[in-house]
């Protein structure tokens, strides 16, 4: 029966929206990455980032420590509210302090602010503590440079970060593969606003430091908190605790407020208040809200009663200089959304802002006058929160557009009025069909250098809408615009009276956004995290929505292994709300323990239920970004959700010719931002939907493993299922030997078969196997031992251990081991093998080859295997340093129905070898008398 979901139920607030973005984010890293950490200063914004870190694993314990990088120079307050934080929710806390490296001497104190000293400190503690990722609480709405900025910020060796050289991160999948002597920065934060932060904590109800309540301070004077109206509330002291007042909380807090005055700069002996001096004290801008009369805080004050607001993102897109970035400039002034120092940083002598430099916040970008990275930035309106993003024009940075645009609800494509629509101009407008952006709106730019003429605007605009179609874009509406004077941006302008149409803003504001498909029967979610149970709870499987529903009760289906079972209980992590929709980040529990892991896909169990295709194969449109060109039979690593697979691609199909917008058929190859059809088979199973049903199961990025740079993203056009074992390829045909296998038999004198070793790891698979091995040659019978490590170095070399990347590694020693067979030989295959369902392909590509299969269940007890641990495993998994290990962390399915039992448990090897022999040769003559 179809539930019916109230319109509270499908709606989803912008910041509970920001919060599932978050939290997916946390929970990637945790998966991908081996040891992360949390930088948690106690400041405001890392407060709110333990607080979704918690909540991600939530009820279980943070997977990772706390780590604080302390100056020296932090209030008392900050560290006690920092130690009792932590202390209370049971994290492990590092401090890394600046005073120890000054006094080895890593550092030098300069005299002024400890803050810049950080970054060495930070460093070191990385590379002491074996860090690899570190959350951080970062906003890009901070400078023009962080707005530059990825989610996952890959930092070489020295902390730097290349702005030209970072990886596209198209809809929400990362890569966080890193090279030797990286490690990354990751910001959950990058796409709230200060806003937003103080919203949540009074959303959350979240303490604070009493510095941020405290007016008053030694040396300092305060301004009128900008979120004065969000109530929210102060940690408590001990009353023994000496009592402190803290900084100016203001964006021109000079560096050396800190623990006092500092008798330098100016500043008399024991004088306590700022200085006077330009620049340094708070002041009021009325050029920042004029219609506030000079009351700062004022405008942020909008939506602090958390009513429903829509979170609209939105992507530039064109040629170069076609005025982008001055359009974003031209909406943040006119919405009032610019904070005053930014738009002093680009306001000249004159007294004139440059709007193209808010956004072009690197110098290599300023010097050339181009867009090199997209920049995002914020503004909001009484009715929605925006989030921009400045795309780059020029060819080159074609990946840096497909990456902004991937996310977005809208895209603004915008022509030149004097030069029209250019290559560039196709080549986005190509994009943004490819990407299936709901809404296209069109913009005529600098139509105030060709004097406002209504003829050039027509004419453009039957060229746009030509484009349109020609690229299967939906109706578009076209708007006159003159960016650089705000004619038809936010304000009608009196300079077109022969235009009708809305101006560029009220066309946004008139966009209504369609919730995802809340239907339980078209349920995808795609598994993230699994949590390990504390004492009387039940694993919690996490990860986020993408399509449809899930509330406690709803029957699912885990694919690809197709077991059912019923939710239990959904943690939405909102306390108010019982069902989970997209696109939330959830976690929910089950009511049977069943083998579910990271990269299965939960949906919905009514038979009724729309289930995606279990695919090896898929007929895809790939965006290349690369330098190096794409061919057929290249392989790649693919990752599509929270599946990653090795790939190869079959075939080229065509190349789209940017100029016609011409599909050139059988290209020989994709060179650098181009755009072409492929076949691509994958080693593991994807769960797939198309593109146009849905954007993340229908999405994937592909990634070079000689760099781990990501060199392409694309769009599922079709799925197919592909059973390993079960399907006859129809392309080619199976070649008989000329030799009757009876004949081959008797004249060679022995026979074939498979014997099948399963076993936890260090169970002693392969020292039985060797000893088997040794045992039939010595009598004259040809045997192979294809033990799984060595399978690994050359036949399965482009495989992972993932569950798919596991059961493909099975698939391809089940056909090696009955072609062994079937020749005549002994095939001994060691492998853990953990799952009936994997070893049942193997056994059926024997059985349907009539060949003898023996299963050979080596059934010593895991508290042995852990004892022996030759190789490390059970050590590195109980440290959390190796995740997925079958007895630790991962099932192992014992056999139903096995040929032979043994645990080799202080046993002799060569008693057992003797009961696998006596098997075999049970086995053997019932083959010879079928035969």
């Amino acid at each position: 029966m179809t539930r019916t979901l109230s319109p509270m139920d499908v709606h989803v607030d912008e910041l509970r929206a920001l919060e599932a973005e978050a939290v997916h984010i946390i929970r990637e890293v945790a998966a991908e990455l081996e040891r992360p950490v949390l930088l948690f200063s106690a400041g405001k914004d890392s407060i709110v980032l333990l607080r979704l870190a918690e909540k991600a694993f939530r009820p279980a314990k943070l997977p990772f420590p706390v780590l604080h990088v302390d100056t020296g120079h932090n209030f008392p307050e900050v560290i006690d509210f920092r130690d009792r934080r932590v202390s209370q929710a049971g994290h492990r806390l590092i401090v890394a302090s600046v005073q120890e490296s000054i006094d080895s001497g890593r550092v030098k104190e300069t005299g002024l602010s400890r803050n810049r000293l950080q970054t060495r400190t930070l460093l070191d503690a990385l590379a002491y503590s074996g860090f690899d990722a570190a959350f951080g609480g970062a906003r890009r709405d901070e400078e023009r440079s962080r707005a530059k900025e990825r989610v996952l910020s890959f930092r070489d060796e020295f902390g730097q970060w290349d702005p030209r050289a970072q990886r596209p991160e198209p809809w929400s999948l990362y890569n966080g593969k890193i090279r030797r002597g990286e490690s990354v920065r990751v910001f959950p934060l990058s796409n709230w606003t200060e806003l937003d932060v103080w919203r949540y904590i009074k959303l959350e109800n979240l303490e604070l430091p009493s510095i941020y309540f405290r007016p008053s301070a030694r040396g300092l004077r305060s301004r009128r908190h900008p979120a004065r109206d969000v109530r929210v509330h102060a940690a408590r002291r001990p009353r023994t605790s000496e009592r402190r007042v803290g900084p100016l909380p203001d964006r021109r807090r000079p560096h050396h407020h800190r623990r006092g005055p500092i008798p330098r700069h100016g500043h008399r002996r024991r004088h306590r208040r700022d200085l006077g001096r330009n620049g340094l004290r708070a002041r009021r801008d009325t050029r920042r809200r004029p219609h506030v009369d000079c009351r700062d805080g004022r405008p942020e004050t909008r939506g602090l009663l958390l009513m429903a607001r829509q979170l609209l993102r939105l992507a530039t897109a064109g040629s170069v200089d076609d005025g982008k970035s001055t359009l974003i400039g031209r909406l943040l002034h006119d919405t009032g959304s610019l904070a005053t120092d930014h738009l002093d940083a680009v306001t000249g002598a004159d007294g004139i802002p440059d709007l193209a430099a808010l956004s072009d916040g690197l110098r290599a970008e300023r010097e050339q006058g181009i867009t090199i990275d997209v920049a995002y930035r914020f503004f909001s309106t009484p009715n929605r929160s925006y989030i921009l993003a400045d795309t780059p024009g020029h060819e080159r940075y074609t990946r840096n557009m497909f990456t902004g645009a991937s996310n977005a609800h809208v895209a603004v494509l915008l022509a030149d009025a004097r030069t029209g629509v250019l290559r560039q101009t196709r080549r986005h407008a190509r994009i943004a069909s490819l990407l299936r952006i709901p809404h296209i709106v069109a913009t005529v730019n600098k139509i105030d250098l060709v004097d406002y003429s209504q003829a050039a605007f027509e004419t453009l605009q039957r060229e746009l809408k030509a484009l349109a179609t020609q690229v299967g874009l939906p109706a578009i509406t076209v708007i006159p615009i003159a960016a650089r004077h705000g004619d038809n941006v936010v304000h009608r302008s009196k300079n077109t009276p022969w235009y009708d149409g809305p101006t560029l803003l009220e066309y946004l504001e008139a966009i209504e956004l369609v919730a995802p498909h809340a239907s339980r029967d078209e349920l995808r979610l795609p598994v993230q995290w699994v949590s390990r149970p504390e004492r009387g709870q039940r694993r919690r499987y996490m990860g986020r929505i993408t399509a449809g529903s899930v509330t406690a009760g709803d029957a699912i289906r885990v694919l690809p292994a197709g077991t059912e079972t019923v939710v239990t209980a959904v943690d939405t992590l909102d306390d108010s709300r019982t069902v989970g929709v997209a696109p939330l980040s959830v976690a929910i529990e089950l009511a049977d323990d069943i083998d579910v892991g990271r990269g299965d896909i939960l949906v919905s169990g009514d038979s009724a239920a729309h289930e995606p295709v279990n695919a090896r194969e898929i007929e895809a449109v790939v965006c290349w970004f690369s330098s190096r060109q794409l061919r057929a039979g290249d392989r790649l690593v693919l990752k599509h959700t929270t599946t990653t697979s090795r790939a190869t691609i079959s075939a080229l199909h065509t190349r789209l010719d940017p100029e016609t917008l011409a599909e050139q058929d059988h290209p020989v190859e994709l060179a650098l931002n181009d755009i072409g059809a492929v076949t691509i088979r994958t080693a593991s199973v994807l769960i797939a939907d198309r593109y146009a049903d849905n954007r993340d199961a229908g999405s994937f990025i592909l990634i070079d493993e000689s760099t781990n740079d990501t060199v392409g993203a694309g769009t599922i056009l079709e799925a197919r299922e592909v059973k390993p074992g079960t399907e006859q390829r129809k392309d080619i045909k199976w070649h008989p030997s000329s030799l009757d296998r009876s004949y081959r038999w008797s004249s060679l004198g022995h026979r074939g078969a498979t014997i099948w070793f399963t076993g936890l790891p260090a169970s002693g698979k392969s020292t039985i196997a060797v000893a088997l091995e040794r045992a039939l040659v010595e009598a004259g019978r040809p045997a192979y031992l294809l033990d799984g490590d060595n399978v690994r170095h050359g036949l399965s070399d482009d495989l992972g251990f993932s569950p798919g990347d596991r059961a493909e590694n099975i698939r391809r020693v089940g056909h090696l081991t009955r072609l062994f067979a079937d020749a005549g030989f002994i095939a001994l295959a060691s492998l853990v093998s953990p799952l009936e369902s994997d070893r049942a392909i193997a056994r059926a590509l024997n059985h349907a080859a009539k060949l003898p299969f023996i299963e050979v269940h080596v059934a010593t007890p895991v508290e042995e295997c852990e004892r022996r641990d030759p190789k490390g495993l059970y050590a590195r998994a109980r440290r959390g340093e190796l995740k997925g290990l079958t007895g630790v962390d991962a099932p192992y399915e014992r056999p139903e129905n096995p040929d032979l039992v043994i645990d080799t448990t202080d046993a002799d090897i060569d008693v057992l070898v003797e009961e696998v022999l006596r098997v075999l040769a049970d086995y053997l003559p019932k083959a010879e008398a079928h035969q």
